[in-house]
């Protein structure tokens, strides 16, 4: 309901697309969505009940998908030799478990239109190491592996699945990050 997410439903929005914005507070979700001109869904996108209720919710309104965007982020920066196994498991939960989670949901109502796309935004960090964003960037690896698994799952079905790897883009989540990180930067 934040950073890119927000932009990308709005971008869509824009385009004339049926927009259901997903996230975990029902009270900003809702006036993100209101904001816009999306509908809102709550979602914790780690919970596979949620995103069970979430597609049933968007059948129910919209009797289709056309696209899912898996715009959910967050990072934990810390030194590497810091960093905690509850850390880790969180950035994995949200990062990539989401995905795949989310994308199971999604596939059965996607398939019986025959169409559709899965956009997963990823991180140039995936592949640009990182030492204070080894979690985040271990999560985003994975999320891109399963991403690639997925369109292969998805090819014969007409879903194109694809992966963004945006480099630095200046929201609340990387503004936080940099100034964890103690790195200058002009504002």
């Amino acid at each position: 309901t934040g950073g890119m997410g927000k932009e990308i439903a709005r971008r869509l929005v824009s385009e004339g697309a049926a927009v259901f914005l997903g996230g975990r507070s029902a009270d900003k979700a809702a006036a993100i969505a209101a904001e816009i001109g999306a509908a809102p869904v709550v979602l914790d996108v780690t919970s596979p009940e949620q995103w069970r209720s979430a597609i049933d919710e968007i059948e129910a309104q919209a009797g289709r998908l056309d696209i899912l965007v898996h715009a959910q982020g967050e990072t934990v920066v810390t030194p590497f030799a810091e960093a905690g196994l509850d850390d880790f498991r969180y950035m994995m939960s949200l990062n990539a478990e989401s995905v795949f989670i989310g994308s199971q949901a999604a596939l059965p109502l996607m398939e019986r239109s025959g169409r559709g796309s899965i956009i997963n935004i990823g991180s140039v960090i995936q592949a640009r190491a990182n030492a204070t964003l080894a979690a985040y960037g271990a999560s985003k690896a994975a999320m891109t592996a399963l991403s690639k698994a997925l369109a292969l799952h998805c090819a014969a079905s007409g879903i194109r699945v694809n992966v963004i790897h945006p480099a630095g883009i200046l929201t609340d989540m990387l503004d936080r990050a940099i100034k964890a990180m103690d790195v200058p930067y002009a504002e």
